[in-house]
C-alpha cells in the first residue's frame, strides 16, 4: 500500500496498486501506473482535482465527493480501462476523456461546464442534462450520434472527425466554432448571431451564414462547395482560405484581411 501525506501528490510509475490518500490532498496525480486498483479516501477528503496519465487501468472510488476536475488520458496506443465515472460527483466542474473505454457519462454530472472527449468510442450519447455545459469539444467519437439542444450555454465547441450530421440550432450562445472534417455536417445554423470566431475544414458545409454579422476571424481551407463569402462580415479582420479554393466570389473589403 501506498501511503502520503501532501496537499498535492504526484505518483509516477508506481508497482502498487492501492493508494491511501489523506484528508488534505487536494490534488492528485497518477502518472504511468500500471493497475490503480483502490484509492482509499475518507469521507471528509479535500480531493478537488483527480488525473490519470498514461495509466492501464482504474478503478475509481465513490466517494469524490469534492472533486472539480477529472482528467483520464491516455497519450499512446493503449486504451485506458475505467471501471465507472461515479455518478455522485456533483461538484465537478472539468471534464476530461482521452482514449479510455468509458460506456457512457453520467446524467447526474449537471455542474460540467467543460468537456473534452477523445477517442472514447463506446460512447453513444451525451447526456441531456448538462445545461451549464459552456465549453465542449469531441474529436474522434464516430459513435455519438448528436449533440444535445439543451447544451443551450455552450460558447465554444470544438468538433473534429466524427460523424454528426448537424449542430443544433439551440445552441445560440456560441461564439468561437471549429468545425473540421465532420463531412456530415452540410450546413449551419443562423441563430448563431454571436459567432466571433468560426474555423471549417474539410468540410461539405456549402453556405456561410449571413446572421454571423459579428465575426472577427474566418478560416476556410479544403471546403470545396462554399463559393461565396458573404460581404456583411463588417467586423471581420481575419480571412484564412484555402490557396486552391475556387471562390466565385470574396468582396473586396476582405482582401486586406487575407492571411
Amino acid at each position: 500500500m501506498f501511503s502520503i501525506k501532501s496537499n498535492k501528490i504526484v505518483i509516477n510509475s508506481s508497482s502498487d496498486n492501492v493508494f491511501n490518500i489523506s484528508d488534505n490532498t487536494e490534488e492528485l496525480t497518477f502518472n504511468n501506473c500500471e493497475y490503480i486498483q483502490s484509492i482509499i479516501l475518507s469521507d471528509t477528503n479535500k480531493l478537488k482535482v483527480l488525473r490519470f496519465i498514461n495509466c492501464d487501468k482504474i478503478d475509481l472510488p465513490d466517494n469524490l465527493i469534492n472533486l472539480q476536475n477529472l482528467c483520464i488520458e491516455s497519450e499512446t496506443d493503449t486504451m485506458v480501462s475505467v471501471n465507472k465515472i461515479p455518478s455522485n460527483l456533483s461538484k465537478l466542474d472539468y471534464l476530461y476523456l482521452k482514449n479510455c473505454n468509458i460506456i457512457n457519462i453520467p446524467n447526474s454530472l449537471v455542474n460540467i461546464t467543460e468537456l473534452y472527449i477523445k477517442n472514447c468510442n463506446l460512447i453513444t450519447k451525451l447526456p441531456e442534462t448538462l445545461t451549464k455545459l459552456e465549453t465542449l469539444t469531441i474529436i474522434d467519437c464516430n459513435n455519438i450520434e448528436f449533440i444535445p439542444k439543451e447544451y443551450i450555454n455552450i460558447k465554444n465547441m470544438f468538433l473534429l472527425r466524427n460523424s454528426f450530421k448537424e449542430i443544433p440550432k439551440e445552441l445560440v450562445k456560441i461564439s468561437l466554432m471549429y468545425v473540421l472534417n465532420c463531412p456530415n455536417i452540410t450546413s449551419l445554423p443562423e441563430t448563431f448571431t454571436d459567432m466571433n470566431e468560426l474555423v471549417i475544414r474539410d468540410s461539405n458545409i456549402s453556405e456561410l451564414p449571413t446572421s454571423y454579422t459579428k465575426l472577427v476571424y474566418l478560416t476556410i481551407e479544403n471546403c470545396n462547395n462554399i463559393k461565396t463569402i458573404p460581404d456583411c462580415y463588417d467586423k471581420l479582420i481575419q480571412l484564412t482560405v484555402s490557396l486552391n479554393g475556387k471562390y466565385d466570389y470574396i468582396p473586396k473589403k476582405y482582401h486586406q484581411y487575407i492571411i
